[in-house]
């Protein structure tokens, strides 16, 4: 049966058989879009597939770095969606009651690879993707950002993105670049409260020199290494408890980079739970009574899987879809590690969740 009304982005075109074929509306990260058509029984690994073959006319070496999702857009709650479920169960189970016209789906670089310089060389179109995912992300950022950091890479970007114009103290670029383009194009909106107009051009005018001879990947690297001391866009930090019954309040860190950890204080060490390799099995079980939610990952070495207790569904979903798009990336596969009970007859419930990036 199908939903009363699609959900933004969703145009129910014409039905062929038992199958109703879409037209998906999905979301990139600068915020423009792109349309598929999919059949209800499409599932997410394929409608990815569609998006990549617009981003590039060749098969993408790392496709599998990307992911989809469902944001709301006045409360940024967010819904990831496993790759293997299918267009009818999205609509299905995850949008029943909400206003499906307040949700929208976005297509994201998720899982990464901890070496960048191996990143860019195997997928120079994915990395670019997941590079404009992240400036984007750190020009929308409400956090406080050193200006010297900001302006380093402001040129970084500038250098980067109009390589064919001069920036120096005898040229009319800069100034030329402000009128046509507007330096909000590369300066996040807090660092222009902070400090005059004036003030800011003459510190990239200052600046720039250094990083004029940088070729465009070099602006790229260190655009994203110097980045990550605002967008920390190698981790998701989600709270939780771990245990159950008795449990620990922690912070649970999911890092390309160290695997799975967590810290019971926001300034204390990160504990290592294990490596991605060592992940046999992930499970997410539902409490009838109050939507509570557990993860419960079963590590090499261990005698007893670790059990992850959530605020709701989402959350542990979240989680979930996470260590399993890593466990996939490690073992080269496309089989998930995650044991998806009850999918075909859990309806969710509009909980809202707080996923915590460390900024």
């Amino acid at each position: 049966m199908q939903p009363s009304k699609a959900p933004l982005g969703v145009n129910i075109t014409r039905s062929t058989g038992q199958q109703t074929i879409s037209v998906l509306k999905v979301y990139l990260n600068n915020g423009e879009f792109r349309s598929v058509k999919c059949g209800d029984a499409t599932d997410v690994k394929g409608i990815i597939h569609l998006l990549c073959g617009q981003l590039h006319q060749s098969a993408l070496p790392l496709e599998a770095l990307f992911a989809l999702r469902l944001r709301h857009v006045a409360t940024g709650e967010l819904q990831w969606l496993h790759r293997d479920t299918t267009l009818h169960q999205v609509l299905d189970k995850y949008l029943p009651e909400h206003s499906l016209s307040d949700w929208r789906f976005e297509l994201r670089v998720r899982y990464l690879l901890a070496n960048l310089d191996d990143f860019i060389q195997r997928d120079q179109v994915t990395f670019t993707f997941f590079y404009e995912q992240v400036k984007n992300d750190y020009l929308r950022t409400q956090a406080e950002v050193e200006v010297d950091l900001a302006i380093s890479l402001c040129c970084l970007e500038i250098r980067r993105d109009v390589t064919q114009l001069s920036i120096d103290k005898k040229s009319t670029g800069l100034e030329f670049l402000e009128r046509e383009v507007g330096l909000d194009r590369f300066l996040p909106s807090c660092t222009f409260l902070q400090h005059k107009a004036k003030a800011l051009r003459k510190m990239i005018l200052a600046q720039f020199k250094t990083v004029s001879h940088f070729s465009e990947p070099q602006c790229m690297l260190l655009f994203l290494r110097s980045v990550k001391q605002v967008v920390a866009f190698d981790r998701e930090v989600f709270s939780c408890q771990l245990g159950i019954g008795w449990t620990v309040s922690v912070e649970l860190v999911i890092s390309c980079e160290k695997g799975i950890g967590f810290a019971t204080d926001a300034r204390g060490p990160l504990r290592p739970v294990g490596q991605f390799a060592q992940v046999q099995n992930i499970e997410t079980v539902v409490h009838e009574g109050d939507f509570r939610a557990l993860v419960r990952l079963r590590v090499a070495g261990t005698a007893e899987p670790l059990s992850i207790s959530c605020e709701n569904i989402r959350v542990a979903e979240a989680i979930a879809d996470l260590v399993d798009g890593y466990c996939r990336l490690v073992h080269s596969t496309n089989t998930s590690y995650w044991t998806r009970k009850g999918l075909s007859t859990f309806t969710y419930h509009p909980l809202y969740y707080d996923v915590l990036f460390d900024l």
